[in-house]
Formats: structure tokens, sequence, C-alpha cells
């Protein structure tokens, strides 16, 4: 429920938001406690950048079973598809907002491989957990991207499409939106950005 501050930045997560995330794919493919210890390794090994790719795979066939193959097709595939209607949006919203991204990511895949030169520059600044050596949904990871965009959290939007870094953005103090699809994060957004206007 959004409790009365002025909006004055939104935050986008990039797997599941701006692009395709086949981390979701392959981790619902998984048993819960094989994924609990999966999603461990990535998060507090991998992409805080204390482990390379090949230590990585390693460990995640032996957790999954998988094989190098199957964890190199989620993992070190290049062709994203991006969400144009939302970058579109974006492009809109830098108008008049500050834009950050807040990715846990294990390297510097999305400058490479998914944002342009053009696309880049619609955002203020961009924070990766690898740079960091922090994942979401740990706070200060909110916290600190807040702080690089001279706002405090209440004065932030956060859109993820996952359910534990929405909940961690909300419990730094963001307002948060849990990404389904564009026209229903637009519908929201839209609400809280008519709530936030002076």
């Amino acid at each position: 429920m959004y409790d009365g501050e002025v909006i004055r930045a939104i935050i986008f997560d990039c797997f599941g938001v701006i692009t395709t995330d086949r981390w979701v794919e392959f981790s619902a493919t998984l048993p819960p406690e094989v994924l609990k210890r999966a999603r461990h390794v990535m998060e507090t090994s991998y992409n805080t950048g204390r482990i390379d790719y090949s230590d990585f795979s390693e460990q995640l066939q032996h957790i999954t079973g998988r094989s190098a193959e199957e964890i190199g097709e989620v993992f070190q595939r290049t062709d994203f598809i991006k969400n144009t209607a939302l970058l579109s949006y974006i492009a809109e919203l830098h108008k008049k907002y500050k834009i950050g991204l807040l990715s846990n990511v294990a390297g510097d895949r999305v400058r490479q491989y998914i944002l342009s030169t053009e696309d880049q520059a619609l955002f203020d600044d961009m924070v990766f957990s690898y740079d960091i050596g922090m994942t979401k949904p740990d706070r200060r990871v909110f916290e600190l991207a807040c702080e690089r965009l001279k706002v405090r959290p209440e004065e932030a939007v956060m859109v993820d499409d996952i359910q534990r870094h929405y909940d961690g953005a909300k419990q730094a103090g963001l307002q948060a939106i849990l990404y389904q699809n564009f026209v229903q994060f637009k519908d929201e957004l839209v609400r809280l950005l008519a709530n936030s206007d002076d």
C-alpha cells in the first residue's frame, strides 16, 4: 500500500523484467530442497564474484544432477530477448524520474549482451551484484541502489519479478511492484505515481 511519499526514482531488475530469465524456467524444474541449495550457491558465491563459472557449473551439476550442457544453456547463452515495450516506457519515465537498474548477475553480461549503449543511457545508475559482493534480497543492496540515485528508500519503487526480492525491497523501505507482464506493471506504476504527485 502506498504510504504517501513522493516517488523520485524507479529501479528495475534485469532478468525476468527487462529481458528473459532462463534461471526462472530452469529452477521451476528443480525440487524445492535442490532449488534452495542451488540458489544459495548462485547468490552467495557465483553472483557475488567469489567463484568463477567453471566452479559454479561443477557445483551446480553436483547439486542438481544436470549436465554441464544443460547448465550452460541457462548461464552462458547470450541471445537474450529484450522487453522493448518496457524499454520504450522507461525512456518516457526517465524524463521525470531517476531510473536505476539493480541485478543479481555474475559478470558484465548486461552491458555486453543485453543493453545497447542507447539502452544504458536510460539508466542513471546500474548496480550489479558481482561488483558489490552482495545480492538481492539483502536490504543493503536496495539501500545502496537508493543511495547511488540520491533518494531515500521511501522515494523509490523497485520493480522485480521474484517474490523474495519484492519482499526484500519492501522490508528495506521501498515501494515495490512484482512484475508479471508489461500491462500489469504499467497499471500498478501509474496508480503509484498518480498517488505520489504533489
